[in-house]
């Protein structure tokens, strides 16, 4: 760990070189262990009064004027709260792990390089590779041309990082796949995006929800009944518990490439490495068991971020947190393992080989392997999340062209569920005006099935409710506009997402709604609240569990209600409180807790529609008129001709005739 500290501080008589001097530290505390003060002293110097060792550290990169910079290496036992792991049959799992996946990239390389590369390029048309064109997906190649492999070396070493194709030259078609597989994304943008892909999806639990209806969906798109299902999900239950037969065919699933990944690299994983962190994990120290928050506030307070982090991993927080987050990326990758699991057993049945099986079970769910330059732009830019968009667009639009009856088994499915639910009603529901009234990004259909399915209950205050099933049909919002908050409606997939949202929201001084987050007026401490809510927000999972504000206002802190919390939990605890809306109508928190969880059911009363309704006209119309009068002001100013004045405020007038028009519609059902 490093410290810069003020050269006045180090006692005793230094050399004219610094660089390696051993120098002692000595800290004063107060009695609750709060750090008061330092000072340093040439090794073997007296300890100032008050003051007790910590010991001995080196000085790095410095002179006599100004700072300087001290290190020591961490000893054993804060290498350990750390999470050190220094069993010699973990470095030996881990390493083999390594070396398996090395000698397969090299064998590939290698195989490569024989079949298809040339070591000359006599009569071949060979093209520059452009590092930053390949990056933004605008340098591709075709069939005719060549390119030279870099001959770069892997960071450190004298390794080739392309082996045996190192200086060849192979077809461009190939390089367009080969460098999309090569390529190392370690770069702190790199890990922050994915990072934050991992808190979005399979951190957040309304997104596995998402995720299995809407597997479900394509299972049926692929002709993956129910029972293949049982039996998928009986196939993995029996293999955990060790059946040979079962794990048997688990494996040939695996080998037959349905999922992307090494099975023997998965079997050293959960077949050594686990079990082993397991042992070690049972066999440690109590001390390390124990790892508490005050070593990680040590760590903090000597500048070692990245240090502190892994250790409070070591805390029984730490470890509770942890644990909830692995079940959860397990549980996120097991959703779509049954659904493949169950095509390939399909079409084993129908006669298929394994190899044959395998494509069939990837052709049938979303593979995100994508080697399309384009798409991995944009991907690790401003459309973190495309590769759903571009895998599942064509899978719908295959299916729609070769299994019509599909799409329409499920527009009459959604007629008889709405007819079914209002008949349940009786005279309590009148599906014209509850419709109409609602917002335009709530109506209509998705793949024949409504946006909104009427529920055959009405909440407590008798309004109708709804369950949102947008998120559940895969491609559904392909074409959504009414959600778009650009200046030109653009689908809701091209929105911009990722760290770049953030840094456009931080510098646009807006958020996702389009609301203003920091105001004129704001304190100093309002401020970085507001900055700190949406940084937070954006980075952490949507949970419906209590965040970082709920925690500090129970200490008394004066943090206001929402801010530094997920916004499930926001939601939930406006329920809890007993909030009301505009209207007066009770916050739900048994509804919150399902919106959370990815079940979108929302109440819908028809006074608030109407509210919104009209505010949203209003706000419309004093835009219209807004314009008018700057129409007539710039004619008034003979900025603009009379005819030109007269054509434009026409155009505004018909505006407003037509928005008249459309609310008259809304509100009196087109009479």
């Amino acid at each position: 760990m490093e410290l810069e500290v003020d050269l006045d501080r180090v006692r005793g008589d230094l050399p004219e070189n610094l660089k390696g001097v051993k120098v002692e530290m000595f800290e004063r505390r107060d009695a609750s262990g709060k750090l008061l003060r330092r000072e340093f002293a040439v090794e073997g110097g007296k300890a100032p009064e008050g003051y007790k060792s910590a010991g001995t550290w080196e000085i790095r990169d410095a002179t006599k004027k100004g700072e300087i910079k001290v290190w020591r290496d961490f000893t054993l036992d804060e290498r350990q709260r750390m999470g050190e792991i220094e069993d010699a049959r973990y470095g030996f799992a881990r390493t083999m792990m390594q070396g398996v996946r090395d000698v397969e990239t090299a064998r590939f390389l290698g195989w490569t390089a024989r079949k298809y590369a040339k070591a000359k390029k006599d009569g071949l048309d060979v093209v520059d590779i452009k590092p930053l064109a390949q990056l933004l997906g605008s340098q591709t190649f075709t069939q005719d041309e060549w390119v030279k492999v870099p001959d770069a070396h892997i960071a450190g070493t004298s390794i080739p990082r392309y082996g045996a194709l190192a200086g060849k030259y192979i077809p461009g078609i190939m390089w367009n796949d080969l460098s999309g597989v090569m390529e190392l994304r370690d770069g702190v943008w790199d890990k922050m995006l994915s990072a934050w892909k991992v808190s979005k999806t399979a951190l957040s639990p309304a997104v596995h929800v998402n995720n299995v209806m809407s597997n479900f969906i394509m299972a049926d798109l692929a002709d993956v009944g129910v029972n293949d299902i049982r039996k998928a999900l009986e196939t993995l239950v029996l293999s955990k518990g060790g059946d040979a037969k079962a794990k048997a065919l688990i494996e040939r699933y695996e080998d037959s490439g349905a999922e992307s990944g090494s099975f023997a690299a998965n079997e050293i994983k959960t077949g050594t490495i686990e079990p082993l962190l397991k042992q070690i994990a049972d066999n440690e120290p109590e001390a390390v068991q124990r790892a508490s928050l005050a070593n990680v506030v040590s760590l903090v307070a000597h500048g070692s971020f990245k240090e502190a982090g892994v250790a409070a991993t070591k805390t029984l927080p730490g470890r509770m947190v942890g644990g909830t987050m692995e079940a959860m990326v397990k549980a996120y990758q097991a959703e779509d393992a049954v659904f493949r699991l169950a095509k390939f057993m399909n079409e084993i049945e129908a006669g298929k080989t394994d190899l044959q099986a395998g494509k069939a079970a990837r052709e049938a769910f979303l593979n995100y392997d994508i080697n399309a330059p384009w798409v991995r732009a944009a991907r690790r830019t401003a459309l973190p999340f495309i590769s759903f968009t571009y895998r599942a667009v064509p899978l719908m639009l295959k299916s729609l062209a070769t299994k019509p009856w599909k799409f329409a088994k499920y527009a009459a499915l959604g007629q008889a569920l709405s007819m079914l639910a209002y008949a349940m009603l009786g005279s309590g529901g009148d599906e014209d005006k509850e419709r109409r009234l609602m917002p335009d990004e709530l109506q209509g259909t998705m793949l024949g099935l409504p946006k909104m399915m009427r529920m055959p209950w009405n909440d407590s205050d008798n309004d109708p409710m709804w369950l949102d099933v947008r998120r559940w049909l895969p491609a559904g919002d392909v074409a959504e506009l009414n959600n778009s908050k650009s200046a030109i409606p653009l689908p809701q997939w091209m929105s911009i997402g990722g760290p770049l949202s953030l840094l456009i929201d931080f510098y646009s001084n807006t958020n996702f709604r389009g609301d203003k987050v920091v105001q004129a007026t704001d304190t100093p401490g309002e401020t970085i609240a507001k900055v700190s809510d949406m940084i937070l927000k954006f980075a952490l999972p949507n949970l419906p569990a209590p965040g970082l504000g709920w925690l500090l206002r129970q200490v008394g802190a004066p943090v206001d209600t929402g801010v530094l919390d997920p916004y499930s939990w926001v939601a939930m605890e406006r329920g809890m409180s007993g909030a009301k809306t505009k209207t007066g109508k009770d916050v739900s928190a048994a509804t919150a807790a399902a919106n959370a969880v990815g079940v979108k059911l929302q109440s819908r009363r028809i006074s608030e529609e109407l509210m919104n309704l009209n505010g949203r006209a209003n706000a419309e119309e004093r835009e219209i008129k807004t314009d008018i009068t700057r129409i007539a002001n710039m004619g008034a100013r003979g900025e603009i001709s009379k005819e030109e004045t007269a054509r434009r405020i026409q155009r505004e007038v018909e505006k407003l005739k037509e928005l008249g028009k459309k609310t008259r519609e809304k509100v009196g059902g087109g009479r």
